[in-house]
Order: structure tokens, then sequence, then C-alpha cells
């Protein structure tokens, strides 16, 4: 078997192995686990679409003058008498939602993030049937990446005067390639948050995961 990666989620986790992944989950009140063949991108796919931010920032200007271009004439004199606290409460209103989801999402997935994180690491040591044993942080989560976010967006922006979104994902790929397990700032970040973030499964959870780690290693050719 190759190195192991997952994504937890409210509700349930994945684990990707070489050419499968398994999915396990919660459904009508039952921890239940399916086996399923991989997509091999070798590289994760949201990473390969944040560029595209980028793109959007870029074109940022000519998006809006298309925009302006296609409303009637009398809108910009309607929008300019709108008050400047109602567009900043309506700003605030969104970021609030936005972040409240986030923080609900990360506050539900903290018990199958830490599922994901034992049974990766004993499935690493081939040592599935105690995955119990292992501890829910993980080295190679994607919070000991956090370090190299903040560094490359401060070095983004020294360069370049801004921070592009391309620059920190080419970092991060070189990091995940090479150099990871060195960035001891990185790792320590990382443990520090998934104290928080990734807990202790319930018993349940771990049991039907023991045993959708072993399909899925042997679907594998483990």
């Amino acid at each position: 078997m190759g190195k192991f990666s997952g994504m937890s989620y409210p509700g349930g986790c994945e684990i990707y192995g070489d050419n499968h992944k398994v999915h396990i989950f919660e459904r009508d009140g039952r921890t239940k686990y399916e086996i399923c063949k991989k997509r091999n991108l070798k590289v994760n796919p949201v990473l390969l679409m944040l560029p595209l931010l980028d793109v959007a920032i870029v074109f940022a200007p000519t998006i809006h003058a298309f925009i302006v271009s296609l409303l009637p004439e009398d809108t910009g004199e309607f929008l300019s008498i709108i008050p400047e606290w109602v567009i900043a409460a309506i700003s605030a209103a969104g970021t609030a939602v936005f972040l409240y989801y986030i923080l609900r999402m990360l506050i539900l997935s903290r018990r199958w993030h830490g599922c994901e994180h034992k049974l990766i690491a004993a499935a690493e040591n081939n040592d599935i049937l105690n995955a119990k044993e292992y501890s829910p942080i993980h080295d190679s989560c994607g919070t000991t990446y956090v370090f190299t976010m903040f560094m490359s967006s401060l070095v983004a922006y020294l360069l370049f005067g801004q921070v592009y979104i391309t620059f920190i994902v080419i970092m991060l790929i070189l990091e995940s390639k090479t150099f990871h397990k060195y960035n001891a700032m990185g790792i320590a970040i990382g443990r520090f948050i998934q104290k928080y973030n990734a807990l202790e499964p319930e018993g349940y959870k771990l049991h039907v995961g023991m045993k959708g780690m072993k399909e899925l290693v042997k679907a594998d050719g483990g």
C-alpha cells in the first residue's frame, strides 16, 4: 500500500488508498461503509481549482465593467443613494453566516476527523485491529499546512504586491511531495489545532471504520 489520505465532514469521512477509497458514514441511525474506485489525480482536485480565484481577481475590473454595462442607466444613481452603513451591514452579515457554517462544519466533524486519523495511522503501521490505540492527531493532516499557507501568502505579497492563490498552491504541493516531515513549526501548529478539531471517535464509528479499512487494503491488493 502507498500513502493514505482522507477528509472528514459532518456525518462521515473518506479515506483514500492507492486505487480505491472507503466511505464511512452514518445513515438511518447506523454507521456503514462502502468501497469504491478512486480517481487517481495524484493531487487534491480542490487545490487544482483554487488558481481559478486568481483568474477571477485579475479579470475582476473587466467583469465588473461588463456587468455595469448590462445594467439600466439609472441603476448607478440608485446605488449611489444607498448609505454606506447598509452595504457594510450586508457584508458583515454575509461574512458572519459564512463563518457560522464553516465553524459548524468543523465542530460537527471533529469526531469523524479523529476517526479518520486513527484509521490512517493504524493502516500505515499495518495494525488496523489496534486502531483504538492510536492518536487522533496526525502529522499529515491539512492543519499542519496552515503555517506554510501563511508564510506563502506573506512571501507572495512581498514579491508581487498581491496574494496569489496559485503561488500558495505550488508551495503546498511542493511541501507535500518533499519537505513536509521537516516542517517542525507547521507540524507543531497542526498538532495544537487538532487538539480541538480531531477528537476521540465513538466506539461504533471506529469499529465500523476498521472493517472498512481492512476492505480498502484488500481492494488495493494489500
